[in-house]
């Protein structure tokens, strides 16, 4: 299974952020890249601090032919087509997506440590998403599309990643948007 993250917080070329994620599942598909199920959208607060107002985010499980990087490839063009620009870590943005997982590929140097995933210093991929599993408006869609999705070295479903964000109180999102 391929599973994609999508968020958006800003207008721009394509309209607001709901629009925006409808038109980013469009052109993903206009490029090859088969959604197989996609998550409603759901209304999140901001993730590190660095950015202002509300999210948009959702997932999307795809089919592909491509490797890894070919397809991040294919997401970065999708996001640059949206209007987006590279800047502030977690700040603002009209349009973000990433790749979660790849099949059960596993690549980068991480240690997994108390639920946490913490990131060796790379700019390489990273797969499965170095944090993935500590982000509410990632594991509530996820685990929409995908509830019995199991990480690769965690072991754990998407369901049960959920659920621990929950017990540590850092599981809710602001509401679905249908």
């Amino acid at each position: 299974m391929i599973l994609l993250a999508i968020g958006s917080n800003l207008p721009g070329p394509w309209g607001g952020p709901p629009e925006t994620l409808d038109r980013a599942v469009r052109e993903l598909e206009g490029m090859g890249v088969g959604i197989s199920r996609r998550s409603h959208w759901y209304r999140t607060r901001p993730y590190g601090g660095a950015s202002a107002g509300v999210y948009f985010n959702g997932a999307l499980a795809v089919e592909s032919h491509r490797p890894p990087s070919a397809l991040l490839n294919v997401c970065h063009r999708v996001e640059r087509a949206a209007g987006r620009r590279r800047g502030v870590r977690w700040g603002s943005r009209v349009l973000d997506i990433d790749l979660l997982a790849y099949h059960d590929v596993v690549t980068g140097p991480r240690r997994f440590d108390l639920g946490k995933w913490r990131h060796a210093g790379t700019r390489r991929l990273t797969l499965p998403h170095p944090d993935m599993a500590n982000r509410a408006f990632v594991m509530v869609p996820l685990a929409e599309i995908a509830p019995d999705w199991h990480h690769p070295v965690a072991g754990l479903t998407a369901v049960q990643m959920l659920a621990r964000l929950r017990r540590a109180g850092q599981g809710d999102v602001l509401s679905r948007v249908d």
